[in-house]
């Protein structure tokens, strides 16, 4: 059959539309279609104008994701560290309603440096840890965050994959360098890949062991 739906009045912003489908076993699938922003319309940061995901920038600022940085800018080709990653995974649950950040409030981290973790980044943190999206690192027996360590592009998508619902189609991971995704991201990289939200690099790599940045994220 057809699906039909009436838009919001055009406002010059990109918006994404999903459909997301289940059936009686459980089984997901979901769809995507992207609708463009205005060609006049003026980025939201200084230094996303031409950039290929301005669209999505945007998008995180209308959305309160990621306000970028107090000089205006976004920094998309900048390397994303694990506070980041985590605020940003921690408000996208907020925004959608899938996380309730009161019923985190009084979680007790395990973590040996809770001291480099800012206050207002606090709550991001004991959600997502309870949630079980992130775990943090060991080293001689002690467990740590290290919030401003970077992140491979592998560790990204298994922890976005951990936000996601169950049950999703996985696809064969078709990659040119499929063998050196790690075991542990695999099974999430095959779902997010099945729903269009991962397509990998022009020369058909996906480079797991890269670093993700800010823009890629």
């Amino acid at each position: 059959g057809s699906l039909s739906a009436t838009l919001p009045a055009a406002d010059g912003a990109a918006h994404r539309v999903t459909v997301t489908a289940r059936d009686v076993s459980g089984n997901l699938g979901r769809a995507s279609r992207d609708i463009a922003a205005g060609a006049d319309r003026t980025p939201k940061f200084s230094d996303t104008k031409g950039y290929w995901a301005v669209d999505y920038c945007d998008f995180l600022y209308a959305h309160g994701i990621d306000k970028g940085f107090r000089d205006g800018t976004f920094r998309p080709d900048q390397k994303l560290t694990r506070l980041q990653f985590a605020e940003m995974l921690y408000n996208t649950l907020v925004h959608t309603g899938e996380l309730n950040p009161a019923d985190y409030a009084g979680v007790i981290l395990p973590f040996a440096d809770l001291s480099a973790i800012p206050a207002a980044s606090l709550p991001a943190v004991q959600a997502l840890y309870t949630e079980g999206i992130i775990n943090g690192s060991e080293k001689d027996g002690v467990l740590s965050f290290n919030p401003s360590g970077l992140l491979t592009r592998a560790q990204a998508s298994a922890m976005i994959g951990r936000a996601q619902e169950k049950g999703y189609a996985e696809a064969p991971l078709n990659f040119t360098d499929a063998g050196k995704i790690p075991a542990y991201a695999a099974y999430y990289i095959q779902t997010m890949v099945s729903q269009g939200i991962l397509s990998g690099y022009q020369d058909g790599s996906f480079k797991p062991g890269n670093h993700i940045t800010r823009g890629q994220m």
